[in-house]
């Protein structure tokens, strides 16, 4: 079992749905949180004879309550009208063929623990091998999302960009939402095809946060998959402001302890990987304080 405690799902909220507060709700920001999540969170082992596609992660549901994951990275495909979940066209195992399926277990399971910290989904479009692109469908993708997850329980960008130009500005302004404002929602992060994603760069009425660098006026999550040879950056964003995601194991699907170390010392606020019945978040419950730029206030408990 992962950092989850007794069983990984918070406080199922108060009257009429509403996630109950916690302690510092007020205090407390998105970027506040370090938490767990799963590298190819659908997959399922089909016997390849690549070594390192041979694993299979438990349903997104069980992995929320009983792993503390918190964010979970899904590759789509488009084909004839509706977007699939899976890796490449050899290597199809999955415990959620579409993307509605995916967000529809995550969004029951967050409909009955609706006082969990925020859920960040990371999306990767995975049609290199595929006859149709996701190109000039992402307005499609955004539907599909939000014909499971209502406008009212997604974080987009204008709920962060708010007034300013832009995302980047906005976060060094401003910073990321309270807690409070975002308990029970969701984030979607694309993680590829910014070039056809953004066509505004406020990102003004997009529903995803999209991949880019610090320059980037849509900066707002940033991907450093290297916690040693990165950490100095990866500090240096988490106190500006910035998300960052980071890989906690290898591509070789290594469980190598020096970098699991420098994931967590680094404050990157998600850590994915492919071992979540074995990786921990220390002191999580499932989530942390982060060590970085959490308030001195900051106790685990407050968090979920």
């Amino acid at each position: 079992m992962g950092a989850a405690g007794s069983s990984g799902a918070p406080a199922t909220g108060g009257a009429g749905g509403m996630p109950t507060a916690g302690p510092l709700d007020d205090v407390l920001r998105v970027n506040h949180i370090q938490n767990e999540g799963t590298h190819n969170s659908y997959h399922v082992d089909t016997v390849m004879l690549i070594p390192q596609w041979n694993y299979t992660h438990a349903p997104l549901d069980q992995q929320l309550a009983l792993q503390g994951v918190r964010h979970f990275e899904l590759d789509v495909h488009y084909s004839a009208g509706q977007f699939l979940v899976y890796h490449v066209p050899v290597d199809v195992g999955t415990t959620c063929s579409t993307f509605i399926e995916c967000l529809t277990v995550i969004k029951t399971w967050s409909d009955a623990n609706i006082a969990h910290s925020p859920i960040f989904i990371l999306i990767e479009p995975k049609d290199e091998l595929d006859p149709e692109k996701i190109a000039g469908h992402y307005d499609e993708l955004e539907t599909e999302a939000l014909s499971v997850w209502p406008r009212d329980r997604v974080l987009a960008p204008d709920d962060v960009r708010g007034a300013h130009p832009d995302l980047r500005t906005a976060i060094l302004a401003d910073g990321w939402p309270t807690l409070g404002a975002t308990r029970g929602k969701i984030a979607f992060f694309l993680m590829g095809g910014t070039s056809d994603y953004v066509t505004d760069p406020s990102m003004a009425s997009k529903l995803m946060f999209a991949r880019g660098d610090e320059p980037d006026p849509w900066a707002a999550i940033l991907k450093l998959e290297g916690p040693e040879s990165d950490e100095a950056e990866i500090m240096q964003r988490v106190q500006e402001g910035f998300l960052v995601r980071t890989r906690y194991n290898g591509g070789n699907l290594d469980y190598v302890q020096t970098r699991i170390d420098a994931s967590l010392r680094s404050g990157a606020h998600f850590l994915s990987g492919d071992f979540p019945e074995m990786f921990m978040i220390p002191g999580g419950t499932p989530s942390r304080c982060n060590p970085v730029n959490a308030p001195t206030e900051c106790v685990n408990t407050a968090i979920e």
